[in-house]
């Protein structure tokens, strides 16, 4: 039997209490501060309701946004212009502002030549549960994080479930000042596809190899799928990328996707799916990257950078890119690619632009051994890498050129199909690379090593004692 209970009334103040307030752990009323936007509100209501909402983004710009707050827009409605936070707003990772949707489906922000959601000069913000579709590129990025403010280095962003499309950059993060920057930001989830440069980019100032300096730490990006993002075919610098992180001292990218990026770059310096350069302490693994494409240079699946240090890509999936599967790449005059770490990933039908990359490329420089660039104490053990016939000249399985020192390859298994060459080294440091306890396999191999040319890998270690 169930006991009779007394019936409740609330009336309108109760209610209204209700929406405004909420109980904290301690049991303590505390104000719920949530704002609404439907495109059947009114801007001179107070918002506080779905019944009472907003109808536009303008309007919630006039309101702070104190710690804790919600602003929800109603789902499948189409709200126009820029959904701004700005340093007055937010400001505590451990009470969040909470932007998303209500109701059925997701709302969208159509941001026309802005961005779609500003967060400047604050932490403690979580977007998501939205689509957000720019104008078709122009100067603006879908969700932009910044800060430029000297001695601040706000936290607690997280941007998850979202499908962003039509910008500059899907999601970008960063900072032009060396003295600011952001921490402990996470991208997840986020559907980033046609935009111009890239789905998900970090950035910093310019790097100085004598006072690195990361502006953004503690970066993760988890479960993102970047593709379609075609590049600028004006752009004279790389653009096309799928997710790329600058500047970035201990970040992460994981679970994630890029695909069919960079086929209308044309610069001398191309595009890739998943990359990181500037940055020391990053970590990629467990990502695929698949049928990305370049008009002029790269256009491969994974690249670590000029001025990257101690990061690791591992367990990564590379398959059928223009460029190289896997790339270690220095082109400035310094020392600073060094530490790095390639292992346990696959390459498959990688590099099929031509023979200028293989499936793993190592390359110090573009000017041979004699540059001031290179790439020094890098590990590559434990791949898996297949090379076929492209359209073009039929890629090698490695790739070595220029400038090297203290580089390990072991214990990897190439496979070159066809006219494949397994080891292409030619214009490097020599003595500043070792091969050791790698399996070779091809139908007719041969191995193109400082001038030479050898059909049999017993022949080139006889020679050379690599194997």
């Amino acid at each position: 039997m169930i006991a009779s209970r007394p019936l409740l009334i609330l009336t309108a103040a109760v209610l209204a209490a209700v929406t405004l307030t909420g109980i904290d752990r301690t049991g303590a009323a505390v104000e719920r501060n949530d704002f609404y936007l439907s495109n059947s509100g009114d801007d001179s209501a107070d918002g506080r309701t779905p019944t009472t909402a907003w109808r536009t983004l303008d309007r919630l710009d006039h309101q702070p946004l104190r710690p804790g707050a919600r602003v929800l827009l109603d789902g499948g409605d189409t709200f126009a212009g820029t959904l701004r936070v700005g340093a007055g707003d937010a400001g505590d990772a451990s009470r969040p502002v909470w932007i998303g949707s209500f109701g059925n489906g997701r709302a969208i922000i159509a941001a026309g030549g802005g961005p779609g959601v500003l967060i400047q000069d604050t932490g403690g913000v979580r977007v998501g549960d939205l689509a957000i579709t720019g104008g078709g590129g122009g100067t603006a990025d879908g969700v932009t994080v910044y800060t430029d403010r000297p001695g601040t280095r706000p936290s607690g962003i997280l941007v998850e479930d979202l499908e962003v499309s039509g910008f500059r950059n899907g999601v970008s993060i960063g900072a032009t000042c060396p003295d600011a920057g952001y921490h402990g930001v996470q991208v997840r989830k986020v559907v980033a596809r046609d935009n111009r440069e890239s789905g998900v980019a970090t950035y910093g100032p310019t790097f100085d190899a004598g006072r690195p300096v990361y502006v953004n730490t503690d970066i993760t990006v988890s479960e993102v799928v970047a593709f379609g993002n075609a590049g600028d075919p004006a752009a004279h610098v790389n653009t096309g990328n799928g997710i790329v992180l600058g500047s970035v001292s201990g970040g992460r990218v994981v679970g994630s996707v890029a695909y069919e990026n960079g086929a209308h770059s044309l610069a001398p310096e191309g595009p890739y799916g998943i990359w990181t350069y500037d940055s020391t302490g990053v970590v990629i693994e467990r990502n695929i990257s698949h049928h990305n494409q370049t008009g002029a240079a790269d256009g491969g699946g994974f690249d670590l950078d000029q001025n990257t240090s101690n990061c690791v890509l591992q367990h990564n999936l590379s398959y059928s890119n223009d460029g190289p599967g896997y790339l270690l790449f220095s082109n400035v005059a310094n020392r600073a690619n060094t530490g790095n770490v390639i292992r346990f990933n696959s390459s498959v039908d990688d590099g099929r632009r031509g023979d200028f990359y293989g499936g793993i490329t190592i390359m110090g420089g573009l000017s041979g051994p004699a540059s001031a660039t290179g790439v020094f104490d890098a590990q590559v053990y434990g791949n898996t890498v297949t090379v076929c016939r492209s359209a073009a000249k039929t890629p090698p399985a490695v790739r070595i050129t220029g400038t090297l020192g203290g580089i390990m390859v072991h214990d990897n298994v190439f496979t070159a199909r066809d006219d494949a060459e397994l080891v292409s080294a030619e214009n490097f440091t020599m003595a500043g690379i070792m091969l050791r306890d790698n399996a070779y396999h091809s139908p007719s191999p041969v191995v193109g090593w400082a001038g030479g040319r050898f059909t049999t890998v017993a022949d080139w270690h006889s020679a050379t004692g690599q194997h």
